[in-house]
Formats: structure tokens, sequence, C-alpha cells
């Protein structure tokens, strides 16, 4: 089964590593005074849907699953040709930065 990439995968996402999530909910949870605030919890970095294929790719080889196959699709309705967030406000509130790094 391929890897469905909708457009041409140009298209740049904010990706992050989970546990970089999970910090920074508890220190949401855990902060006094900030009930009700919303916090952008990212990397704040762009990388496009090719580069992290290229990424998995070795990853999803060495585990295995040998010939990947790539398949370009039609670029969906409405879709975001670029994304990334802001994280100074987390920095800022809740004393939250990621730790983990995407690599190549």
């Amino acid at each position: 089964m391929p890897i469905e990439i909708y457009g041409d995968g140009s298209n740049t996402r904010d990706f992050l590593y989970i546990e970089d999530l999970v910090r920074a909910i508890r220190a949401a949870a855990s902060v006094p005074g900030i009930g009700g605030e919303v916090f952008q919890i990212a990397t704040n970095e762009e990388t496009s849907v090719n580069e992290l294929v290229s990424m998995l790719t070795p990853v999803l080889e060495k585990a295995g699953f040998a010939n990947i196959a790539i398949e370009h699709t039609g670029k969906r309705t409405g879709d975001v040709g670029r994304n990334f967030a802001d994280t100074r406000k987390a920095a800022k509130l809740l004393g939250w930065k990621r730790q983990k790094e995407i690599e190549g």
C-alpha cells in the first residue's frame, strides 16, 4: 500500500513530538491563573509533507517495509498551503518549549 500525498507535497505543517504536547498539557493544567487561555503548541517551524516522508521512509524500511511507494493524488479542496504556529505565549505563560527536534 503506497503512502498517499495529496497534491505535490510542498504544503507545510508544524509537526510536534507527542511527548512535547503532553508536557504542554501538563503545564497548562498546573500553572495557576491561566484558565481559559488558548495556546499554540507546536515547533514554530514548517516542515513540508515531502520532507516528512523523506524522513519517515528510511525508518519504515529499517522496520521491514521494503520498496515503499509514494503516490501523489489530487490536492484536497480547501487544503492549507502553509501552517505553522507561534509558541511565544506558551513559553511566556507556561514556561514551555519543545524539546524534541524532527530528525531527518
